[in-house]
């Protein structure tokens, strides 16, 4: 009789572990398959004294032109009087982000805008942005969108970037596209989709 029932209990352990199991493995393939894919996540990053970043990520992807495949969306801004502003720029700016905004002395400390930000030529800005903007240059090379001027002290986004504050200096600020990114459109060969283009000629002609 001991015997019948310790088989019986496990049984029962077996059955246990099998539920268990079973459970795990639905948990993980349901993890793949609701988690986003990297075409599908879209990272912005400003450096700037402050920003109401969780305004401004409502505001953009509220608009009806956002790419409605961006399931994850991330706003990240780190201040500029930071000590750890320098070492967020590595760690995330340079690697994760697909677009960046950033004042003119932040850019000047890489070693070249190219080894950051993706270029394209005259013709593919006036073609996808227009006339009406203005951009970071070298040698008939674009860079970047400048997207605040420190000299009429206008720019977009300032309902919820703040460029500048007492005691420091007034700068230019630019829209950079990190090179790299796979939502470049006509900016890169290897990219996956047009997300970043979309969503920066949003911010310069609706938000």
């Amino acid at each position: 009789m001991k015997l019948k029932t310790n088989v019986f209990i496990h049984k029962i352990y077996y059955f246990i572990a099998f539920l268990l199991a079973n459970s795990f493995i639905w948990i993980f393939l349901a993890h793949i398959i609701n988690d986003p894919v990297d075409k599908e996540i879209f990272n912005m990053f400003i450096g700037s004294y402050n920003c109401q970043a969780s305004e401004l990520k409502e505001k953009i992807i509220s608009s009806e032109d956002f790419p409605t495949n961006i399931r994850r969306f991330y706003v990240k801004h780190y201040s500029l009087t930071s000590e750890t502003f320098s070492t967020n720029l590595k760690t995330h700016g340079l690697v994760h982000s697909d677009i960046l905004i950033l004042p003119l002395s932040q850019l000047d400390k890489l070693p070249s805008y190219g080894s950051l930000c993706a270029s394209f030529d005259n013709e593919t800005a006036t073609k996808t942005f227009g006339n009406t903007v203005s951009y970071l240059s070298n040698d008939n090379i674009n860079y970047g969108i400048k997207i605040y001027d420190s000299i009429n002290q206008q720019g977009y986004l300032s309902d919820y970037i703040t460029y500048t504050i007492n005691d420091y200096v007034e700068e230019d600020y630019y829209l950079v596209f990190k090179k790299g990114s796979i939502h470049l459109g006509d900016l890169s060969n290897k990219t996956k989709t047009d997300y970043a283009i979309k969503i920066v000629k949003d911010i310069i002609f609706h938000v």
